[in-house]
């Protein structure tokens, strides 16, 4: 397993975050199964602040 953005190696035992891509439906969260390892925060706000936020239309549960 590797950080989504520097793309370093996450050994076992060392803290990981996790971003999980989902949607809000009328029962709470809905995953969608794509989920994204992170190293650290500073490893977060690069990956986000350097891609475009798509427009994703609603989805209806």
């Amino acid at each position: 397993m590797e950080c989504s953005q520097c793309r370093k190696k996450l050994e076992l035992g060392v803290d990981v975050i996790t971003v999980e891509k989902s949607v809000l439906g009328p029962r709470g969260i809905v995953p969608l199964g794509e989920i994204e390892y992170f190293c650290c925060e500073a490893c977060i706000a690069d990956f986000y602040s350097n891609v475009d936020i798509p427009h994703i239309d609603r989805r209806i549960p």
